[in-house]
């Protein structure tokens, strides 16, 4: 079914911009203290929200049953890359994290970047686990990428930035 009428595509378009602008998946920045200039290496990894934790069925007489929510989810795991230097910048990055007591460390998401972003979550207690990286004898056009698991807390703690105007990129 098409949507015909100007004034309905009219008024989308109106809900759509009282919306705000939308966070393109481009427009984040991962920065791990201590580690900073890691950041710029990192090619992706998800951005952590706070839910409600997995559905709970609750079973009642004569066969009813509902939903209830557990416990909201404060840890994460998700996936992560990077690529590296010819200098090997990751490697001893890791090096360094891994001679840390419990290999952890404590990290930033930015909407934007550290010095103008729109918001930035914490991370805290993080745990990387690096998979090895594949190479390709005729694949001359890419970058190494290297993947892996990353583990943390995310409690919703976030505070906004400076860049608090929209089209200002």
């Amino acid at each position: 079914m098409t949507v015909s009428r100007i004034s309905t595509l009219q008024d989308i378009f109106n809900l759509s911009l009282a919306a705000g602008d939308r966070e393109l998946a481009s427009d984040f920045y991962f920065e791990i203290i201590g580690e900073e200039q890691i950041g710029i290496l990192m090619k992706g990894f998800s951005v952590p929200f706070i839910s409600a934790g997995e559905a709970v069925e609750v079973p009642g007489p004569v066969g009813s049953s509902h939903w209830q929510a557990s416990q909201v989810d404060y840890k994460f795991q998700s996936a992560v890359q990077f690529t590296e230097t010819v200098a090997g910048t990751l490697d001893a990055f890791l090096m360094r994290i891994v001679a840390r007591p419990g290999a952890k460390f404590d990290a930033r998401i930015y909407s934007g970047t550290p010095d103008n972003f729109s918001r930035v979550r914490f991370l805290r207690q993080c745990l990387v686990k690096i998979d090895p990286a594949d190479v390709d004898h005729e694949n001359r056009q890419s970058l190494l990428l290297v993947s892996g698991t990353l583990s943390y807390h995310y409690f919703g703690e976030s505070k906004p930035g400076p860049r608090l105007l929209t089209n200002v990129r």
